[in-house]
C-alpha cells in the first residue's frame, strides 16, 4: 500500500511538471511565431521601400539619358569631324600652298617686332663698368681635395 501511494505521489509530481513544460514549449512557440511574422512585415516593407528607390532610380536614368541624347540631336552633326577636317586643310594649305619663304619671313618679321617692344633701354645702368668674371681660380683647390678620383679602399690584409 504505502508503495502504491507514494508511487501515484510521484507519477502526480511527473505529470504537473510535464504539463509545465508543455504549457512553456507552448508559450516559446506562439512568441517565436509572433517574432517570426514581426520579421516577415519587416522584411516586406523594407522590399516596398527597395522597390520604391529602385523605380525612382530608373526614372531618374531614364530622363538623364533622354536629355543626354537631346543634347546630342542639338549638336551640330559631325562637329568633330569638321573641326578635323578645317584643321587639316588650314595645316595643308600652309604647309603646301603658300609660298613658305614669304611666310617664314613674314613670322620672323613679326617676332622681331615683338622682340623690340618688350626690351626696354635701360637709364642708369649700376653695373655699367663691370665685366663678367669666371668663377674657375686656379686649380689650387684641387691640391687639397684631389681631383675626385672617387674613394681608396682600405689596405687589408
Amino acid at each position: 500500500g504505502e508503495l502504491i501511494k507514494k508511487r501515484e505521489e510521484l507519477k502526480n509530481q511527473v505529470d504537473g511538471k510535464i504539463k509545465e513544460k508543455n504549457e512553456l514549449r507552448a508559450e516559446f512557440r506562439e512568441k517565436t511565431n509572433d517574432w517570426y511574422q514581426c520579421q516577415r512585415a519587416l522584411k516586406a516593407q523594407r522590399q516596398i521601400q527597395y522597390d520604391e528607390e529602385k523605380k525612382r532610380r530608373e526614372e531618374e536614368q531614364a530622363a538623364w539619358l533622354k536629355k543626354k541624347e537631346e543634347e546630342e540631336l542639338a549638336k551640330t552633326p559631325y562637329e568633330e569631324e569638321m573641326a578635323l577636317c578645317e584643321y587639316l586643310a588650314d595645316y595643308l594649305t600652309k604647309t603646301y600652298l603658300t609660298d613658305s619663304q614669304a611666310e617664314a619671313e613674314k613670322r620672323a618679321a613679326a617676332a622681331e617686332e615683338k622682340a623690340k617692344a618688350d626690351v626696354v633701354a635701360v637709364k642708369d645702368d649700376p653695373f655699367a663698368g663691370f665685366k663678367a668674371v669666371s668663377k674657375k681660380k686656379d686649380d689650387d683647390e684641387d691640391m687639397y681635395f684631389g681631383k675626385g678620383r672617387g674613394k681608396k679602399g682600405r689596405g687589408g690584409g
